[in-house]
């Protein structure tokens, strides 16, 4: 294509669809710096900033001034977080353009709408609260590129705003503010909190949730700062060292103290090992742990202990990759033969079909045909479709539950793949020699749901 000219190329272009052209060029300019400014000049030109921040604030009044499904007002909030976050995206590239005073006055704008609009409309989904919080994040990105700014007098602006917070808009706002505060402004913050959480103390009819509130507020600047002593001295002296326990041994680990991260995995307890920043879960926390400790024969432990409550793919290869190699393949058929005396046959099945033992997934079905519920109907059909060709009895049995399943539960809209499902029953009972089973199953069908007429007319047609 070297050789086609422009007037040609403008041709192929526009044959492409708009979707897939921008996201092509959106996936150019994240590793080419000249075409991104090209972009941004083209999206937002300087001589225009002034003009399309003006619009921008239009744009603001026009969302919130909607009437559309004033009846339905939980929809009404979807439809202006919409365009608030088209605003939003055209503010990002003004930032990224430098244009950070006036990317910031329309940031709090947007802020203040929704601050003042989220209680006429339905906000169940948290749609308006969500566009709180990028505002906010942005508002962070702009600070960042602000020159010259006051670290100190930025942390008395964040420490306001996070205590006048009703609707949950500056949840992260110290993290996104991180960058702008620095280390200097983010201590100046510290000790904002610490002096109103000292004078709230005396304080014996102070309110107690808005001390918890500063509480937490303490912890994100403890990890804006990354002093997880910090982080720990909070949780003790609000007597959460128990709650707290898988937090505080994963930032442990994150900065090196694998011992003390183990200490305080250990306290975990019950329903706390769900507390957790989501980058891990806990069985691969503490295998990290007891890794970087040297001690890998306690992984494979605890990783095979995991395995053996739930098969998963994910967690025998992470059990294989620290196996020395010349036992993994006696690992490999001590799981495959765990795995079949599983309870959850379904599960069971997939993790063998998925290891390409077949024989043995068809067994588990053939064997337990009642332990295949069709309200699972895509992992029905994973292990149905390749099925069909070689084992048609095997099939037969998840297609009859699939099939069972629709008309049980009487969901019309589905009665179209209930009468492909019986097709498909038939054509399998013929060649595996179920023509007595697929009698009864017809007879079953009549006499429990004989009166779903919808579905006998599609079938006699």
């Amino acid at each position: 294509m070297d050789g086609m000219d422009d007037k040609r190329l403008a041709e192929v272009l526009s044959n492409q669809s708009k979707i897939s052209l921008i996201q092509w060029i959106v996936e150019q300019a994240g590793s080419n710096s000249e075409l991104r400014q090209a972009l941004l000049e083209f999206v937002a030109p300087k001589a225009d900033v002034d003009h399309l921040v003006s619009e921008l604030g239009n744009a603001i009044t026009r969302a919130w001034g909607k009437n559309r499904f004033d009846n339905q007002q939980w929809k009404l909030a979807g439809y202006i977080a919409g365009d608030l976050h088209s605003i939003l995206a055209a503010l990002e590239q003004l930032i990224e353009r430098g244009c950070v005073i006036e990317a910031e006055d329309v940031l709090c704008q947007v802020i203040d709408s929704v601050e003042e609009g989220i209680l006429d409309v339905d906000d169940s989904y948290g749609e308006l609260t969500t566009v709180g919080q990028y505002a906010t994040s942005l508002r962070g990105k702009a600070w960042a590129k602000t020159e010259p700014r006051v670290s100190s007098e930025l942390a008395k602006v964040v420490f306001y705003e996070i205590q006048s917070d009703n609707y949950g808009i500056r949840d992260y706002m110290i993290r996104d503010f991180a960058p702008a505060l620095g280390r200097d402004g983010l201590l100046a913050l510290k000790a904002l909190c610490v002096d109103e959480i000292k004078s709230r103390q005396v304080d014996e009819t102070n309110d107690a949730w808005v001390l918890r509130r500063l509480w937490r507020q303490l912890a994100d600047v403890a990890d804006a700062l990354g002093d997880v002593d910090m982080y720990i001295d909070i949780r003790r002296q609000c007597d959460q060292l128990e709650e707290y326990a898988y937090p505080i041994a994963e930032r442990l680990f994150d900065v090196g103290r694998a011992d003390e991260a183990l200490e305080y995995l250990d306290r975990v307890g019950g329903e706390q090992q769900y507390r957790c920043s989501g980058k891990l879960d806990s069985t691969t926390l503490r295998c990290n742990i007891l890794q970087a400790l040297g001690r890998d024969d306690e992984a494979c432990d605890t990783l095979w202990n995991e395995f053996l409550k739930y098969p998963s793919s994910r967690v025998l290869e992470r059990l294989l990759a620290i196996t020395p190699k010349k036992e993994q393949q006696k690992l490999l058929e001590k799981a495959i033969t765990a795995v079949e005396a599983y309870e959850n046959k379904l599960t069971a099945a997939l993790f063998l079909m998925e290891h390409d033992r077949i024989e043995q997934a068809v067994r588990i079905i053939t064997h337990n045909p009642e332990a295949f519920d069709g309200g699972f109907y895509g992992e029905l059909l994973e292990l149905a479709e390749p099925l069909r060709e070689e084992y048609p009895a095997a099939a037969w049995i998840l297609y009859r539950a699939l099939l069972l399943d629709i008309l049980e539960r009487g969901r019309s809209k589905a009665y179209h793949h209930a009468v492909d499902y019986l097709n498909i029953t038939s054509q399998l009972a013929s060649r595996a020699g179920l023509a007595a089973e697929q009698r009864e199953l017809m007879a079953h069908l009549q006499e429990k749901h004989g009166r779903k007429y919808s579905f006998w007319n599609s079938v006699n047609h």
